[in-house]
């Protein structure tokens, strides 16, 4: 599984009693939450060093250390990958965000991102949240709690999208830890990372792994676009019949049809071995060149011309593509295989031409 749990889960039962002095204060506080008829809510955190005042008293001081327990956490993310929350995280019955504290809706590719949330005194802290991983088959999921009463705990899991278990196939690992040794503030932290892939360059391994894993469309194979070549021909295709002029006087022929070329969920890993792609998950292709997976251009070509007797005619249409090179990654196995160098053609065109022939 893609999960860590933090090697740090401090028993908070035997820990927080000389580490809050509660000895002396579970009298003071409780006399102070009966003589106001109202519970002791949590105020705004101060540094290790400084104090906040409870009202009605403000005699009564009482530190960051007793107002309950703290989530001061961060969140890493990989070069290249960023993630999204998805949904909003889930709190504990007594946990709330401090100012400006809450969980981010989006943390950058290679960026980190921080969350404050704390809970009433004497009450647990609890957060689980779930962040989209790039394009979203894949999401981080993570869970942390620092109780009143017990051990606290840190966790996380890659798992793929609407699954509630870890994916041992996802191209991602995470780990989660403790910043701290406090026990009331451990500070846990959830790093995700791309796992190692194995760079494979030769051509009949790279189409026998397409074939194998993306040929019927698992969602285990990612594109990742680096260069784009407009208008490559192809080979001209016979469009009409051939035409002889078997007369003696000069003959018309024209031509006026619809002509559609269409790419055919191919993908090319050397000039002449081509493996059918049935679902191309990453959408960077279309993103990044306008150009759905699944293009078909249709278009009316006209044309005529003279044909002398004894000479024949063909009409022939030259297809023109784009060309997007790029890398595929394919997440299989538990292994991360990193294709270099796969062709994707998709038509932009093409012009007809009228071929002379002659008789045999």
């Amino acid at each position: 599984m893609n999960t860590t749990i933090a090697p740090i889960t401090n028993d908070v039962t035997a820990a927080r009693t000389p580490r809050n002095r509660r000895t002396g204060l579970t009298i003071i506080g409780l006399g102070l939450a009966l003589s106001v008829a109202a519970p002791l809510a949590a105020g705004p955190m101060a540094s290790a060093a400084g104090a906040d005042t409870l009202s009605p008293n403000p005699a009564q001081h009482l530190t960051q250390d007793d107002h309950g327990s703290h989530l001061n956490g961060k969140i890493h993310t990989p070069a290249g990958t960023a993630l999204r929350l998805a949904g909003s995280p889930t709190l504990g019955e007594h946990t709330h965000a401090e100012s400006n504290g809450e969980l981010p809706k989006r943390i950058n590719a290679g960026g980190a991102a921080t969350f404050t949330y704390s809970s009433d005194w004497g009450s647990d802290a609890e957060l689980t949240f779930a962040y989209a991983i790039g394009d979203g088959t894949w999401e981080v999921w993570g869970h942390t709690k620092v109780p009143a009463v017990g051990k606290n705990v840190v966790e996380a899991e890659i798992r793929r999208y609407g699954q509630s278990h870890s994916d041992p196939d996802s191209p991602y690992n995470v780990t989660a830890s403790w910043s701290s040794t406090s026990t009331y503030n451990p500070e846990p932290d959830f790093a995700v990372t791309n796992k190692p892939g194995e760079e494979v360059t030769d051509r009949a391994e790279q189409a026998a792994l397409l074939t194998k894993f993306c040929k019927d469309g698992n969602g285990s194979c990612a594109y990742l676009p680096k260069s784009y070549t407009a208008d490559v021909t192809k080979d001209p295709v016979n469009v009409s019949d051939p035409f002889y002029n078997d007369t003696k006087e000069e003959a018309e022929f024209g031509f006026d049809k619809e002509i559609s070329t269409k790419w055919i969920n191919t993908v090319a890993v050397e000039g002449s071995v081509e493996v059918e792609i049935a679902k191309v998950v990453n959408l960077g292709v279309k993103v990044t060149y306008e150009h759905s997976v699944e293009t078909e251009l249709k278009t009316v070509e006209k044309m005529s011309v003279k044909v002398a007797p004894g000479h024949g005619v063909v009409y022939q249409f030259v297809p023109s593509y784009a060309k997007v090179t790029g890398d595929f990654s394919i997440f299989a196995e538990g292994t991360r295989y990193d294709l270099k160098n796969v062709d994707f053609d998709f038509p932009t065109g093409g012009t007809l031409h009228a071929v002379p022939l002659h008789h045999a």
